[in-house]
């Protein structure tokens, strides 16, 4: 069975018409190793795969989708087995909150995961997506008082980006890290001074 699954994956490689300058024989171990199950192989196929979908697109904004969903496939496996930097590729540029509630369900899931094991991004993205929530609940409310229940869950994980950080400390995370903005702890201190307005 294994042996056949890692013919039908060779087959499906196209390694022949691959624009990336990757060395085949190193690709086809790579992917013998990502069938037989490590992770680290799989996230580095995937990240092949990745470069792969942009290259060979013919928009340079938009992957390849059939090597996007290779590189998607890898990245799931290895996220599945723990592997930080996949679950981090998923939830930074995979999982699109745009596309419906399956990816959704998804995304949540794997931030919410990441966030309550301490990884600042995935606590920052989940206090962004609140707070946007928040604004948008406390224009609705019109003349009436500004509430949201949107606001309690983003001060928590504004406040989870505070904890632990040396006094001295003044940038959480850089830009190359969020892939938005420099969060430094000004910006965190006046979002939380909003939203505890929204709190009644």
């Amino acid at each position: 069975m294994y042996r056949f699954v890692l013919i039908l994956c060779i087959l499906s490689l196209g390694l022949a018409t691959t624009a990336m300058a990757v060395d085949t024989g190193r690709k086809l171990a790579l992917l013998e190793s990502a069938v037989a199950g490590d992770a680290n192989a799989q996230y580095e196929l995937a990240m092949i795969y990745d470069e792969e979908a942009y290259e060979q697109s013919e928009d340079p904004f938009e992957p390849e989708p059939e090597l996007w969903e290779k590189m998607r496939h890898w990245c799931e496996a290895a996220a599945d087995q723990g592997h930080f930097e996949a679950k981090r590729a998923l939830l930074q540029r995979v999982y699109d909150l745009s596309l419906g509630e399956e990816e959704s369900r998804k995304w949540y899931k794997l931030a919410q995961e990441m966030a309550e094991s301490g990884d600042k991004v995935a606590q920052y993205q989940l206090a962004e997506i609140y707070y946007a929530r928040s604004l948008g609940d406390a224009m609705s409310a019109g003349d009436g008082p500004a509430r949201s229940d949107s606001a309690v869950p983003a001060i928590r994980w504004y406040s989870k980006l505070l904890d632990g950080l040396n006094p001295k400390e003044t940038v959480i995370l850089s830009m190359l890290e969020t892939f938005d903005r420099e969060v430094t702890v000004d910006y965190v201190n006046e979002q939380l001074a909003y939203l505890r307005k929204l709190v009644p």
